[in-house]
């Protein structure tokens, strides 16, 4: 009878776990067929609903395929097809079609990897988000009722208040932020992103240089912090082509406002000439704001810069970007001209060779440069500066036969070095202690030498005495 009893229960135990390991695989293989399903986004890259389900699905780690769907011209039949409301996005997933940006972004957080989920939290953080993303369609509404009717003060005081109501939400929720939910991201921020950068630049276009940030400095924290991740940087598209497209929605468009540059610098710094010489080349026209870097203004470092250093580019739309190298390279790419050589390398290989080159000069002969001039010419820090400047004499002659880094076309390359050299060259015969430095370093003499004479940088670059009584009084200081 106990030996019955026994093998009772283990039969028993055994019809369990059976019954149990069936369960379970059949979730997991309606799981994995959740996840093999071919997904497909209906889009269009201008459009900022779209923008929500791509960027979700980025979020998500989901593979994906892109179909596009014209906006102007006539919505095609075939989509019709699939969508009779003639609206995008729309995702397919399998034999499933779901409409609508917000139902999108919802399902595809429910259905791939829910352990990740971008609408987490408390059931009370979740209505939150809920209100908060009801809150977004009055704000949406709001900023094109005034892009569609830009004279009308009600338009105007309506957009503010709807501002003003979104700025208030998330000081609520999470003061420092940045997003909607603190550190994470979420179906709140996924949901007002697209519209926010938007509008920052539809609206100042169009709308007389109305700046949505005015009075709302927390949601351009959450949008600052939003434009970093990749799901947003890899969807975003510029203020140019959101402009440009817009512009045919409005009848009698007025000419967009421009947002001017404005370059952060000081006449007496090195590293603000590189940008000035490259403006100069690149035909770029900046407002310039001279800081006084012996006592800097206290809102550079809140407002511009923490660190407190020139230069800064502050772009229309009030990013700033930092560093003289990266700022010259952002000229470049920003205002790229098809017959004119680009200041950085668009093959692999040049590009590799420029950054060893700017490596070696940045990281060595500038810096034994200064020191050599300020220990008034000393044996020590003339073997150091030799030392320093050996490599990059070399990779010159390696690299051409001059006068510039890559023969007659200027680039970042020697962007970087001719403030510089400029600087070392005027000063030698005072605190050089008699060492011919330019005579050891043919090729670094010629850039020097091709700079002055050149049509665009030579109108940039001082006169010898300017620059030798700006280290004449940096050295005095220092004693």
């Amino acid at each position: 009878m106990a030996n019955f009893t026994v093998l009772f229960v283990l039969l028993s135990l055994w019809t369990n776990c059976c019954l149990f390991f069936s369960c379970f695989c059949v979730f997991s293989l309606d799981f994995c067929l959740e996840g093999l399903m071919a997904v497909t986004l209906y889009w269009n890259k201008l459009c900022p609903f779209v923008q929500r389900s791509w960027i979700t699905l980025i979020e998500k780690n989901v593979a994906f395929e892109l179909v596009y769907v014209p906006l102007s011209g006539g919505t095609p039949d075939w989509y019709k097809e699939i969508n009779p409301r003639a609206t995008v996005p729309t995702l397919k997933h399998g034999d499933n079609i779901i409409f609508e940006s917000n139902l999108i972004a919802q399902y595809v957080d429910d259905t791939f990897d829910p352990k990740q989920s971008l609408f987490p939290g408390s059931a009370y953080d979740r209505h939150r988000v809920r209100f908060f993303l009801e809150q977004i369609g009055e704000f949406v509404g709001a900023a094109y009722g005034l892009l569609f009717d830009l004279k009308s003060e009600g338009k105007n005081a309506e957009l503010e208040a709807n501002l003003k109501n979104l700025e208030k939400l998330l000081a609520e929720q999470s003061p420092n932020g940045p997003f909607f939910l603190g550190e994470t991201f979420s179906l709140a921020d996924i949901a007002l992103v697209p519209f926010l950068d938007r509008h920052r630049h539809l609206l100042f276009a169009f709308a007389d240089g109305y700046n949505i940030f005015a009075n709302a400095p927390r949601l351009k924290v959450l949008l600052d912090a939003a434009v970093l991740r990749p799901s947003v940087f890899q969807t975003n598209q510029s203020a140019a082509c959101y402009i440009e497209a817009f512009k045919g929605h409005l009848s009698n468009a007025p000419e967009p406002t421009k947002r001017p540059l404005k370059l952060y610098t000081n006449g007496n710094c090195p590293f603000c000439e590189r940008v000035k010489i490259a403006l100069a080349l690149k035909n770029i026209v900046v407002d310039e704001v001279e800081i006084d870097l012996a006592n800097p203004p206290a809102w550079y470092s809140t407002e511009i810069n923490p660190r407190g250093t020139v230069p800064a580019l502050a772009l229309g739309d009030g990013r700033i970007v930092h560093e003289s190298n990266l700022i010259v390279a952002y000229f470049d790419e920003e205002y790229a001209v098809d017959d004119k050589p680009a200041l950085v390398p668009t093959d692999g290989f040049a590009r590799y060779q420029q950054n060893l080159f700017l490596e070696a000069a940045g990281g060595g002969v500038v810096g034994a440069g200064y020191g050599f001039l300020f220990s008034k010419g000393s044996d020590e820090k003339r073997a150091a500066l030799q030392e320093a400047a050996r490599p990059v004499e070399d990779l010159l002659v390696q690299q051409s036969t001059g006068p510039f880094f890559f023969g007659a076309e200027v680039s970042l390359a020697d962007i970087a070095l001719i403030p510089h050299l400029v600087r070392l060259s005027a000063a030698l015969p005072e605190f050089g202690n008699g060492y011919s430095f330019f005579e050891e370093f043919p090729r670094l003499c010629g850039i020097v030498k091709a700079a002055r004479e050149h049509s665009v940088i030579g109108k940039v670059l001082k006169e010898p005495e300017a620059y030798l009584a700006v280290v004449r009084a940096r050295i005095a200081k220092s004693a």
